[in-house]
């Protein structure tokens, strides 16, 4: 029987092996290091790939809620400014003329002054239905319609312009329909 030698591993800290590492060890260990990094690159792959998407789900999802919202409120928007706005407008427009031309007087004339108005306004503002404490001359003019008025006295002018307000209004109610802005941004 032959003797074989044991061959024990040296676990002290800091000795020096006197065997050279093979060739198989430094292949397998550079097979090693390769392999953890390119499972590490994987790993790091597919978690920006689903970071990716579920930011793309929250951004379809935020956008889906902002069309629902605004397609809701865009029909209540054109109620508004078609229905709603022109007919306060057409019940206050005396009394927003009245403020006016009290401050017109105030500031403006002692004596007197003229307010042109469309011809069916210029009964409504007769001096006996409609008293400033001055005297003023109602003058229908067929230049201006229904929501406007001059108000004149010596070389000083002041227009009011409810219709354009009100199509300006309407103008501003309508853009926050966002999908005509997404058709032209693309």
């Amino acid at each position: 029987m032959m003797a074989t030698p044991i061959s024990l591993e040296n676990f002290d800290y800091g000795s020096i092996t006197d065997e050279p590492e093979s060739q198989d060890y430094k292949l397998g260990f550079e097979n090693g290091l390769n392999q953890a990094d390119a499972i590490a690159t994987d790993k790091l792959t597919t978690a920006a790939s689903e970071l990716t998407t579920t930011l793309n789900e929250i951004a379809f999802g935020y956008e889906e809620a902002l069309q629902q919202i605004l397609a809701k409120l865009t029909p209540l928007m054109s109620q508004i400014s078609e229905i709603v706005v022109p007919a306060i407008l057409a019940e206050t427009f005396q009394l927003h003329l009245a403020e006016t031309l009290i401050a017109s007087v105030k500031s403006e004339c002692e004596g007197g002054f003229q307010i042109l108005v469309s011809p069916e306004r210029a009964e409504l503002l007769d001096s006996e239905k409609f008293n400033l404490g001055t005297r003023y001359d109602v003058v229908a003019s067929d230049d201006l319609i229904k929501g406007q008025a001059i108000i004149s006295s010596g070389s000083a002018s002041q227009m009011l312009d409810l219709a354009s307000l009100t199509n300006a209004l309407h103008i501003a109610l309508q853009g926050i329909d966002q999908s005509e802005w997404r058709q032209l941004n693309g």
